[in-house]
């Protein structure tokens, strides 16, 4: 059996706490981002909510569902034209708007209307149609 001499031992003994120290300085961080998800869950889907499968960067109002299988994506030479729509029985067409008109200039849209906005070369039109209690909202990203 061999032992080691001290040298080596201070050499091993300096890679290993920089090694478990590399390894004790990241879980702080991870284990506070899980804290506060688990602390209060509600509050960090609020604050992130999902956003559409097809349109990445437009969130999908919490309550809302989106329906992939209706999706209508083109890629022009101009822009990309992607539609699709979403179904809510639990809100109005006003609260609707009031969620996309506080969302949407967060993510760097900029109102043009209740359900216009504009980033960049894309422009956003959100509809909202009516069918007995359910909310039918199509969204449209189309080039200016």
């Amino acid at each position: 059996m061999r032992f080691f001499t001290a040298p080596y031992l201070m050499i091993f003994g300096t890679c290993a706490l920089l090694i478990a120290g590399a390894a004790v300085t990241s879980v702080p961080a991870q284990a506070q981002s899980g804290a506060a998800q688990s602390a209060d869950p509600s509050a960090t889907q609020m604050a992130m909510p999902p956003f559409f499968e097809i349109l990445p960067d437009i969130p999908v109002m919490p309550g809302m569902q989106e329906l992939v299988d209706e999706a209508i994506i083109f890629d022009k030479p101009e822009g990309r034209f992607i539609k699709t729509t979403a179904i809510s029985e639990s809100h109005t067409e006003k609260q609707i708007i009031q969620f996309y008109s506080k969302a949407l200039p967060a993510l760097g849209w900029m109102k043009i209307s209740d359900l216009k906005y504009k980033r960049g070369t894309d422009l956003l039109t959100i509809a909202v149609e009516q069918t007995d209690n359910i909310q039918i909202i199509y969204f449209t990203v189309e080039p200016e």
